[in-house]
């Protein structure tokens, strides 16, 4: 079982860090095309990254 569950949480994490990038793409497209800045600054998706290791 225990295999299993290591198996489940890597998957876990490699699923989140394909969310991470692509929605990190996004991002980047629209402050290139629209000449934005986040407020959040460049650390908002890392910490969005940590939280969701933290459920996963």
């Amino acid at each position: 079982m225990n295999i299993i569950i290591v198996v489940l949480h890597c998957a876990c994490l490699d699923f989140h860090i394909y969310v991470y990038w692509f929605i990190n793409a996004i991002v980047t497209v629209l402050q290139s095309r629209l000449l934005i800045t986040s407020p959040k600054g460049p650390g908002f998706m890392s910490v969005l990254l940590s939280r969701q290791y933290d459920v996963c």
